[in-house]
């Protein structure tokens, strides 16, 4: 975040949230990033052979005592809370592209217009003075605030 305030000329003292900061600069949160990789990995997995060594190590359960105390959370419980939090549960694992597609929509940052830019369009542009121009009436914007 701290990156992120010093890219916008921001600082701590103008009580900016930084998902405001993120939104604005058409940015996501690395938990949602995080989240969308294992959501994407996990429709890998379960499209896979059932006999695919990955799937049994998915199942695999180790026997044996085991140690005191509240045990750790498991790959399952952690699926389990993000498809919940990403509303998931009605889109089918086994079409790749209808799940890679909900996904990325689910994660997906809200485009924020720049005057007559938006901040997709300046992330997909290699355009540099474009970039330069853009930058330039942000950091005026925020600095009027």
């Amino acid at each position: 975040m701290r990156m992120m305030r010093w890219m916008c000329g921001t600082s701590l003292h103008e009580k900016q949230r930084g998902e405001d900061l993120l939104q604005s600069m058409g940015l996501t949160k690395i938990t949602d990033e995080i989240r969308q990789s294992r959501l994407r990995w996990y429709g890998h997995v379960v499209r896979r052979e059932e006999n695919h060594w990955l799937k049994k190590a998915w199942r695999f359960e180790v026997v044996g005592p085991k140690p005191q105390g509240r045990p750790w959370k498991t790959w399952d419980e952690t699926l389990a809370e993000h498809l919940r939090l990403s509303n998931l549960a009605n889109v089918d694992i086994r079409n790749r592209t209808a799940w890679n597609r909900a996904i990325e929509e689910r994660q997906r940052p809200i485009p924020v217009v720049w005057g007559k830019w938006t901040s997709m369009e300046l992330m997909m542009n290699d355009d540099d003075e474009l970039l330069s121009l853009a930058l330039a009436s942000l950091m005026r914007e925020f600095r009027t605030l």
